[in-house]
């Protein structure tokens, strides 16, 4: 009205009493009318989700360190829970979009000439923590698949590490178990080097092995 401003509030969003004092200790500010009140409050509120925006930011910088790092690690659990916060941000923002543009366009009525600025900035601050969300949830989608395929991929290089291991203690384990059958005609049998002999078999097998794995990547 001409005289006073009405505020709704569903649930708690926060204390105006510092916003009222702030705006009381201006006086200047204060007679450009009710229109200098609803300036205040939307003013603290979209503070409020830059604020909000800059703590995501933050965390993603955090979340895109780790999932980047040399060390693979599971950050799953913590990007969803990003991705909820991002969200609920988006959904809080998203419907005052179109007033942000009114307001950067100067086509939002009731608002005195010389508070044209003062919304206009309003405007571009909302329409830029809409942006952040945005930016931010594609941002976290990039993360989150890059994290996935580097599990992925880990356990890929995990499983063939085990498949070389397997195969290296495969050919001292047949050729024991062979010569572990006790048959009479065996080669080498009574020979006095057979055993260090097909030790050295043994031996020179798994380093030809575990240089080709080497080679391959696969250890």
């Amino acid at each position: 009205g001409r005289s006073y401003v009405l505020t709704v509030r569903l649930g708690p969003v926060g204390q105006l009493g510092q916003v009222r004092r702030d705006t009381v200790a201006h006086q200047e500010f204060l007679d450009h009318g009710p229109m200098a009140a609803v300036h205040a409050i939307t003013d603290a509120i979209v503070d409020g989700y830059l604020v909000a925006a800059d703590e995501l930011g933050k965390d993603l910088d955090v979340i895109e360190e780790n999932v980047f790092s040399p060390l693979v690690t599971d950050d799953s659990e913590t990007i969803y829970l990003l991705k909820r916060e991002t969200l609920e941000l988006r959904r809080a923002i998203s419907p005052l979009v179109p007033h942000a543009q009114r307001l950067v366009e100067a086509r939002m009525p009731g608002v005195p000439e010389a508070m044209r600025t003062y919304f206009h900035d309003l405007g571009d601050h909302l329409l830029r923590a809409n942006d952040s969300a945005d930016s931010y949830e594609s941002l976290l989608m990039t993360i989150l698949q890059a994290s996935n395929s580097r599990q992925s991929l880990q356990q890929s290089t995990d499983m063939r590490k085990m498949a070389a291991y397997a195969a290296l203690l495969a050919v001292p384990t047949a050729i024991a178990g062979i010569y572990g059958m006790n048959f009479t005609n065996m080669p080498e049998l009574n020979w006095r080097f057979g055993y260090p002999a097909v030790l050295l078999l043994m031996a020179g097998i798994l380093v030809l092995m575990f240089r080709a794995f080497k080679r391959s990547k696969w250890l």
